[in-house]
């Protein structure tokens, strides 16, 4: 394909701030311009203007990507600027979508990620059977066993054989790693406490350890998995929050009925302007009840770094669907070949 001729020519651009797609700063009111532009669409856009020689007109749509009215039959925001011809391409990670597909075209997808969740920073678990969680329950039984068998075979020596025993006295003295000061022992006692001090030494010095290191490191309360969110919020322990008229919102709303796990999400939902709005939120929450921000997880992955709150892992369990990003462009936009092969 021949390399067009754009030479001079200017393209009119509508912008959304929003890292890691778009980051901008020091605005010039003398030229119209910022001074710093960084980030993926910003990358692209330099691209095609060292190919094509062009420049860029832009224009802040603050935040809006835009929504149909009551009638469906207008957009706001971004989208409707393009729609209106008033732009002839929109950046700031805007996401695809088949309404918005009905409306304005799109270059070729640059990212693709999915839509997740962040929470509230973990709060810590405290748990006043603590000292039990060193060893597994078969553990302990197996220990409980042992001192009612010592026990039992205690009472048969005092008893039946007349020996003056103390297996019992023994066993309990060597577990909490005291001194057994009885002087006249005899043989029963001195082979169970030969063998029995092996045994607690190395009962007592794992317990120990695992005890130390859990109390170093405390268990911390995580929602790794879309099924755990929709619990807590059946439980009413967390509160969703989601970007108002976003796409996540109409697919939480437009979702079956017969979807138990998302139903107990859609019915707690709280829309937020923002999500600067909703990373301060959950960021800043000091109610009982937690925060969760549903949205894409690059925006939240690079809110993370800045607010600190908990993201979890990148797995299936944890995503609601997968979101695709692009340049969007005018309908009859008729570059779009020349610049989808850049």
């Amino acid at each position: 394909m021949t390399k067009l001729n754009l030479a001079g020519q200017q393209f009119r651009v509508g912008f959304n701030v929003g890292v890691p797609f778009l980051r901008m700063s020091g605005w010039n009111e003398t030229n119209h311009s910022y001074k710093n532009i960084d980030g993926i669409d910003s990358w692209i856009l330099r691209i095609l203007m060292e190919y094509y020689n062009i420049t860029f007109q832009l224009n802040n749509c603050y935040g809006q990507y835009g929504i149909k009215n009551e009638n469906g039959t207008s957009w706001t925001g971004l989208i409707g600027k393009i729609v209106r011809n008033e732009i002839d391409i929109g950046i700031g990670g805007v996401m695809l979508s088949q309404e918005r597909y009905d409306s304005i075209n799109f270059l070729h997808s640059y990212w693709i990620t999915h839509y997740t969740f962040a929470t509230t920073k973990s709060t810590y678990d405290t748990n006043l059977f603590k000292f039990l969680q060193p060893f597994q329950m078969e553990i302990w039984y197996c220990l409980i066993i042992l001192l009612l068998s010592t026990w039992i075979i205690d009472q048969i020596f005092k008893y039946f054989i007349r020996s003056n025993s103390n297996l019992i006295i023994i066993t309990l003295m060597l577990l909490i790693q005291r001194p057994y000061r009885k002087r006249n022992l005899n043989s029963s006692d001195k082979l169970w406490i030969f063998i029995f001090s092996i045994i607690s030494l190395i009962i007592v010095n794992h317990y120990s350890g695992n005890l130390g290191s859990m109390l170093t490191i405390r268990d911390m309360i995580e929602i790794n998995s879309i099924d755990q969110l929709a619990d807590e919020c059946q439980q009413r322990k967390i509160i969703p929050l989601v970007l108002k008229n976003s796409i996540g919102m109409k697919f939480l709303q437009q979702i079956s009925h017969t979807d138990n796990h998302l139903n107990k999400i859609r019915n707690s939902l709280q829309s937020i302007n923002n999500y600067k709005e909703g990373m301060d939120l959950i960021t800043t929450n000091n109610k009982q009840k937690r925060l969760a921000l549903i949205g894409d997880r690059e925006r939240l992955l690079f809110g993370q770094l800045r607010f600190g709150y908990y993201l979890p892992p990148e797995q299936e369990q944890t995503f609601f669907f997968s979101s695709y990003f692009s340049m969007a462009i005018r309908l009859k936009f008729e570059y779009r070949k020349q610049f989808d092969i850049v």
